[in-house]
């Protein structure tokens, strides 16, 4: 069995980071977002947002990777327009297709919640297109609560569903830091 690493994402992992969202783009939300959104798949753009959030507070940006190739990521992060008082979103999490069941999902969430707890972070959300219906599965099944559900927007690629995550935080651990002081 092949071995995935994961690691903090770097700079010069950002072009491949874009080249695997146009194909998971491609596979996933093709007959859900328009031929020609995918077709044009703007890497340029791509790349500027994952650079957005390399090596910033509050950020938990990860790359894994299989023989030194990026077969996913994940970033995580705080925000400044909030979703009612969540502050935390995952701005950004794909796993390779043939990536996918193999529980590198299960792991990147885990360091997600680790994080939280670590910082304090007692909530945070995800949207997810609401016609992606294995990524609705993944989100419920690490124990993601409906918060909404757009509907009727005659718009399939807008039509998106809000997932809320609770985490227990002990203030009393010793690695914990209060969100103020991070």
């Amino acid at each position: 069995m092949e071995e995935i690493v994961i690691r903090d994402v770097k700079l010069e992992d950002v072009p491949s980071m874009a080249v695997l969202r146009q194909k998971i783009w491609d596979t996933t939300y093709r007959g859900i977002y328009k031929d020609e959104v995918i077709d044009n798949f703007d890497y340029k753009r791509a790349e500027t947002n994952f650079k957005n959030y390399i090596d910033q507070p509050n950020t938990l940006f990860k790359a894994a990777l299989c023989d030194n190739k990026i077969i996913g990521y994940i970033c995580f992060s705080k925000i400044d327009e909030c979703y009612k008082d969540y502050r935390y979103i995952i701005n950004y999490f794909h796993i390779s297709k043939d990536f996918q069941g193999r529980g590198l999902g299960t792991r990147f969430f885990q360091m997600i919640v680790s994080y939280c707890k670590q910082k304090g972070i007692d909530k945070f959300y995800v949207t997810c297109n609401k016609h992606n219906l294995k990524a609705r599965k993944f989100y419920e099944k690490m124990g993601g609560i409906i918060d909404y559900i757009d509907d009727n927007l005659n718009d399939l690629a807008k039509e998106q569903v809000i997932y809320i995550y609770k985490v227990e935080v002990d203030r009393n651990d010793r690695h914990y830091k209060s969100e103020e002081n991070i």
